[in-house]
C-alpha cells in the first residue's frame, strides 16, 4: 500500500533528516544526499529535460514528488552546469517541510547554491559539523554568504559558541573588502535616496551589527580580535562595540513571542536602558562626524536613529548642519517618510542630504516624544 503522504516531499524526509542510519551531520558528500536517486531513470529524464527547457525547473517544483525533487537537487549539484545551478536551488528549498533539511544544498560546490542552504537555515542551531561548514563558506569570497552566516550565527542561542562565532566573524571582517564582489553597489540599506553603496562595506554592517548582538558575546571578546584594527575595520568594530554594550538593542525580535516579551521589555525600562554605555555611544558620534566612509556614517546613524537620547543632540545637530553627503530621493521610498520634502516630487533635479535629514528627524523625535521607552 502507498503512504498518501508519498507526494508530500518525502523526499526531503528519507534523504536529508540527520540521522545516524541515514546521513551523518558531517557528511558532506553530494552523493550521501542524493542517495538512491543518483541512477534513477526517471530522475535522469527530468535531469535531460530541464538541461533542453528553461521552464522545466517550474515544473518540477510544482509537481513535488520524491523524483521531482530529486531531480532539482542534482541539478543545483551542478549536472547540468553551474549556470541552473542557483535557481534550481530555489525552486528545491521552496518545497521543504523543515529548514534542517537544507543542509543538503551546502554539499554543493556553487556558493550561490550554499548561500541558499545557509539562508534557509537561518533559526535552526548550530552543531559543530555546520558551524564546521560555515567556517569553511566565510574564507570564500563572495561578500552575501558572509552576510547570510553572520545572521545564521545572529540566530543560534547558544553561547558555548559564542567565542567561536567572535573568531570566526572577525576573521571573515578582516577580508571582507578583498571579496571579488566587494565594490558591487547596492542600494542603502535605508532605501531612500538614489546612491548605492559598496556591497563589501554593507557586508561589514550586518556581520558587525550581528556579532554584538549574538548571544554571550561580549565587549572584550569583539576587542580581542578586532581592537588592534585601524580604519574601516576599526568603525565597524566600534558598531560592533555600540551593538554589545546596549542592552536595549541585544533584545531578540526574531519570532512573535520574542517581539511581544521585547515590547514587554522596552516597556518596562528608562532611557538608561537604551542609553546603553556612553563610552561606545560617543564613540559612534566620532564616527558619524569624522568617518570617511559613507557607508559607516551609515551605520552610525541607524543604530542612533533606534532609539535617539538627549546625549544624541550635538552630534545630530552638526550632522544636520555639516554632512557632506548629496544624492536624489527615490520615489515613493522618500516621499512616504514623515518629514519629507514633498516640493522635490517630480523634479528630475531634485536632491536632498539624506544623513542630514534623518540627523532632524532624530532631533524632532527627541524633543517631541513622550511615550514609554523614550525620553521624559
Amino acid at each position: 500500500m502507498k503512504l498518501p503522504g508519498r507526494n508530500i516531499f518525502a523526499l526531503t524526509v528519507c534523504l536529508l533528516a540527520c540521522s545516524p542510519a541515514r546521513v551523518r551531520c558531517d557528511d558532506w558528500s553530494t552523493v550521501t544526499f542524493v542517495g538512491k536517486w543518483a541512477s534513477d531513470l526517471n530522475v535522469r529524464r527530468h535531469v535531460a529535460i530541464a538541461q533542453t527547457n528553461m521552464l522545466y525547473l517550474d515544473v518540477l517544483a510544482n509537481m513535488r514528488t520524491e523524483e521531482s525533487q530529486a531531480a532539482l537537487l542534482r541539478i543545483a549539484y551542478g549536472e547540468i552546469g553551474d549556470w541552473r545551478a542557483p535557481q534550481a536551488a530555489g525552486k528545491w528549498s521552496q518545497n521543504l517541510i523543515s529548514p534542517v533539511n537544507a543542509r543538503a544544498l551546502l554539499a554543493a560546490r556553487n556558493l550561490d547554491v550554499q548561500k541558499e542552504g545557509f539562508r534557509k537555515l537561518s533559526g535552526h542551531p548550530l552543531d559543530n559539523a555546520l558551524l564546521a561548514k560555515a567556517s569553511q563558506a566565510l574564507t570564500n569570497d563572495l561578500v552575501q554568504i558572509r552576510e547570510i552566516i553572520a545572521r545564521l550565527f545572529l540566530s543560534d542561542t547558544n553561547v558555548a559558541l559564542a567565542e567561536e562565532k567572535v573568531r570566526l566573524i572577525s576573521r571573515s571582517m578582516k577580508t571582507t573588502l578583498a571579496c571579488r564582489d566587494a565594490g558591487r553597489l547596492e542600494r542603502s540599506m535605508e532605501n531612500f535616496c538614489e546612491d548605492g553603496l559598496p556591497a563589501g562595506e554593507v557586508a561589514l554592517w550586518v556581520q558587525a551589527g550581528s556579532l554584538g548582538k549574538m548571544e554571550g558575546v561580549t565587549v572584550g571578546m569583539i576587542r580581542e580580535h578586532l581592537g588592534s584594527e585601524t580604519g574601516v575595520l576599526h568603525e565597524f568594530e566600534i558598531l560592533a562595540i555600540a551593538y554589545a554594550s546596549n542592552p536595549a538593542a541585544r533584545v531578540r525580535h526574531a519570532t512573535l513571542a520574542e517581539r511581544q516579551l521585547a515590547q514587554a521589555i522596552y516597556a518596562t525600562n528608562g532611557p538608561a536602558f537604551f542609553l546603553g554605555d556612553i563610552a561606545a555611544r560617543k564613540q559612534l558620534h566620532g564616527v558619524l562626524r569624522n568617518s570617511e566612509i559613507l557607508t559607516a556614517r551609515f551605520a552610525a546613524m541607524s543604530f542612533l536613529s533606534w532609539r535617539p537620547q538627549r546625549e544624541d543632540i550635538p552630534v545630530f545637530e552638526w550632522v544636520a548642519a555639516n554632512d557632506s553627503f548629496i544624492s536624489k530621493p527615490v520615489d515613493p521610498d522618500y516621499f512616504q517618510m514623515a518629514g519629507a520634502d514633498q516640493g522635490l516630487r517630480g523634479k528630475k533635479d531634485a536632491t536632498t542630504y539624506p544623513l542630514r535629514f534623518m540627523a532632524e528627524q532624530n532631533l524632532k523625535r527627541i524633543r517631541e516624544e513622550v511615550s514609554p521607552g523614550y525620553l521624559h
